[in-house]
């Protein structure tokens, strides 16, 4: 009789912790989803992030932010931010303006002034990155920018006029003069600019044997372009009237000279762009 009176205890227990552990898993909390800027609230049984994403059909981008993270636990009254993140590529073509450059000249009269080259804007293209989240832009930032067309300087010419004396010269004297090279022939009030961008950095200014040719260095005119490159090499032919300078597409030259016994050969040296002093370090090299 004892045995009959233990059995119905033993089952009554065990109906009792299997009620327990079915109302456990039946338990739902009370879950905030904001989303975009949107907030919405949910019921749901699940135990963690990821699985109340996916019962709410939500799908996350590959930039999109979420807190908690998806494997954080649920609790009841927690609430999960997703932030929309994406990027896009933007270009955008800007004027670049012209600048103006004042050449003086001994002879024109004081303050008189001619237009020697009329001013053209330039063209440049700048790429951006740009990330956007919850549809508002969050940074922008310059990936490369491209010229697309250089702008032309105007250029002016004003007298300065002063009192001096006229000598004759034997032969070709050039000089620099505020940045650009000038050539004095036969006489020194015959002079004339032989460049007029003002950029001459005076390392290298050396005339041909005939005189007929003129070698010289300049920076650059693109500043983009001075962390790779302190100057370039140019030759201009200093006879003719419209004087046009020939890129010789030779950067970073320290030094250089004419043959003594070619008119039409020279040789140089070059080196590299440095931070520190003298600004450069030298190849010890040469070329011809």
């Amino acid at each position: 009789m004892r045995i009959t009176k233990i059995i119905p205890i033993y089952f009554i227990l065990i109906l009792s912790s299997c009620q327990q552990i079915s109302q456990i898993g039946l338990e739902s909390n009370t879950i905030i989803i904001t989303d975009n800027n949107k907030t919405s609230t949910v019921q749901t049984n699940k135990m963690i992030v990821k699985d109340v994403l996916l019962e709410n059909n939500i799908e996350l981008g590959p930039l999109d932010i979420i807190s908690p993270d998806q494997s954080s636990q649920l609790t009841d009254g927690i609430e999960i931010i997703i932030m929309r993140v994406k990027e896009e590529i933007q270009n955008e073509t800007i004027i670049v303006p012209f600048e103006k450059q004042i050449l003086k000249n001994d002879n024109l009269p004081f303050n008189e002034s001619r237009l020697l080259q009329t001013g053209k804007n330039g063209m440049e293209e700048i790429t951006y990155r740009i990330v956007i989240t919850n549809d508002e832009i969050s940074s922008k930032t310059i990936v490369r920018r491209t010229t697309l067309e250089q702008p032309i300087d105007e250029i002016i010419m004003v007298g300065s006029e002063t009192t001096y004396t006229i000598i004759p010269i034997e032969g070709t004297l050039a000089y620099i003069s505020a940045g650009n090279a000038w050539v004095m022939n036969k006489s020194s009030g015959i002079r004339k600019p032989i460049t007029t961008e003002s950029s001459l950095d005076e390392r290298i200014f050396q005339l041909s044997n005939t005189s007929e040719h003129l070698l010289y260095s300049s920076t650059p005119k693109n500043k983009a372009d001075h962390e790779k490159k302190f100057n370039k090499l140019w030759v201009v032919n200093t006879n003719h009237s419209n004087t046009v300078s020939h890129d010789l597409y030779i950067d970073n030259v320290l030094w250089a000279a004419w043959s003594p016994v070619d008119n039409l050969t020279f040789a140089y040296s070059t080196g590299e762009p440095r931070q520190t002093a003298p600004g450069w370090q030298a190849y010890n090299d040469l070329h011809t």
